[in-house]
């Protein structure tokens, strides 16, 4: 009962799982002790007696949850010995922090439904100091200045839980995150909200996890993603982008001067694995938004296949360069695309499905697998390719799809390139779609058929097929000059 008073033994709650699961319903905790060998208790609390908070103890068989007022948040730069400087809830030791404060967790604390979010207004850092907090409120936190959220403990592994709510973080100052761990088990929630004055930054060892399908950065601001950061999703978004989004690997950019001693950047979706059509995708670039990926890694979570890598859905700017990818595909590109100096081995159907504008240079693809469908779509957009190379894994591989399917006006230009596979390059489905092939070698199975109101330049190029070399239906415009030879073998 709620009387200013608490009971550590009684009433006494002891399950072979957990002692209690809450679903979502209202669980008021004001006295007693309870023990479940997987968790005490799961789920969140509602309400708690005054002033306490709940304790979490592990034996050798059993959890336990009890109620204890002690204080969980210390501010170390104001402490003294007369003043320790100790707070008994989060809000309260925002609100007394000052420019140049570290707040450090001294104890796990349970956040209530009922408990206000803590407002940063000042440069601080927050040490998570190997503590956990579980949060069940609306928003834990609002920075409107500069908070660094660490953990300078030995173990490194404080943990903020979302448990309900709507965000762990809201973002409208400068937020770096380098270590420690933001982790939720609930699905279709937003973990990290950078709204449009923000910036997040996430390295080191940072780490954002969801066991589930949880948007991990809602980003309206600037995010940067470096060295060290590790962020996983269950089949969902990891980062919505609606404004500007860098992922940098410092030993993989063109800076000479920028370095890490940290693995390169990890996002992951995993059990992701049939990304045909793939939606959702591991960054949803939306419009009048840029995205700029210089490396990473993107295995969603499977070391030991090749079969997941970078899925984007891009409808803003997407510039990718010096990456590595397994499965890439780029879904609903409405915007423009740049791929410079990568290389992708692909075991997915589509790679690039695109009604926008898509710039690849100095880059490889290199097919894995034996399955048909079309690789690379145009409906209606431009496709430029200079200087790129399309091939299979080795001499045993044998892909009998179409690379290049353009259709719906769309214009494919493919310059100083070499394709050598069992392929072939569709040009029109309807309406006019112009494809222009310049010095470039192309070794294919089936040649290019030119169908259905294509325009076709063949200029400077060679191309050789074990079947024909070109086939045209319906009224196709076809241009061969200069040096081009063709021929079918």
């Amino acid at each position: 009962e709620i009387d200013g008073e608490v009971s550590q033994t009684k009433p006494f709650i002891k399950g072979v799982t957990y002692g209690v699961n809450n679903s979502g319903s209202t669980f008021n905790f004001y006295d007693g002790l309870i023990e479940g060998k997987t968790l005490a208790v799961n789920g969140s609390f509602s309400a708690l007696e005054s002033g306490y908070t709940v304790i979490y103890d592990t034996d050798v068989d059993y959890k336990s949850n009890y109620l204890d007022r002690i204080p969980i948040i210390q501010n170390i730069t104001q402490a003294t010995s007369s003043d320790e400087k100790k707070y008994y809830d989060l809000k309260t030791a925002f609100e007394e922090a000052i420019d140049g404060d570290t707040l450090q967790m001294i104890a796990d604390y349970s956040v209530l439904p009922t408990d206000e979010t803590a407002v940063n207004n000042n440069s601080v850092t927050f040490d998570l100091n190997s503590k956990t907090i579980r949060q069940s409120n609306t928003l834990l936190i609002q920075n409107n200045r500069s908070l660094t959220i660490t953990d300078n403990s030995q173990n490194a592994d404080g943990n903020i839980v979302f448990l309900n709510g709507t965000n762990v973080i809201s973002n409208d100052g400068t937020l770096n995150f380098v270590k420690g761990k933001i982790s939720t088990s609930i699905e279709t929630v937003t973990l990290i909200k950078n709204n449009t004055s923000g910036t997040l930054i996430v390295k080191d060892y940072a780490i954002i996890d969801s066991s589930t399908r949880t948007i991990l950065i809602d980003n309206s601001g600037t995010t940067n993603i470096y060295n060290g950061a590790y962020l996983h999703t269950e089949e969902y978004y990891a980062i919505i982008n609606n404004n500007i989004l860098n992922i940098t690997d410092l030993n993989n950019d063109d800076d000479p001067n920028t370095s890490s001693d940290l693995r390169a950047p990890q996002i992951d979706a995993e059990g992701y694995i049939n990304i045909y059509h793939g939606n959702p995708y591991t960054i949803q670039n939306n419009q009048n938004a840029t995205a700029t990926i210089y490396g990473g890694i993107y295995n969603n979570g499977d070391t030991s296949s090749p079969n997941i890598g970078l899925i984007i859905g891009n409808n803003g700017t997407a510039n990718i360069k010096n990456l590595e990818s397994y499965a890439f595909y780029i879904g609903g590109n409405n915007g423009t695309l740049t791929i410079e100096n990568s290389h992708f081995y692909n075991t997915s159907y589509h790679m690039i499905e695109n009604n926008g504008t898509v710039n690849i240079n100095d880059t490889i693809f290199e097919i894995s697998d034996t399955r048909g469908d079309y690789r690379l779509l145009s409906g209606g957009g431009v496709m430029n390719f200079n200087r790129v190379t399309f091939k299979v894994k080795d001499e045993n591989t044998s892909y009998n799809g179409t690379l290049f399917y353009a259709y719906n006006g769309a214009t494919l230009n493919i310059n100083d390139s070499n394709i050598s596979l069992n392929a072939s390059i569709g040009l029109a489905d309807s309406n006019v779609s112009t494809v222009s092939i310049k010095d470039t070698t192309i070794n294919m199975s089936n040649g290019i058929n030119a169908n259905n109101s294509s325009s076709l330049t063949i200029d400077d190029s060679d191309i050789t097929s074990s079947n024909f070399g070109i086939s045209s239906n319906g009224a196709s415009i076809i241009d061969i000059k200069n040096q081009s030879t063709i021929s079918s073998l």
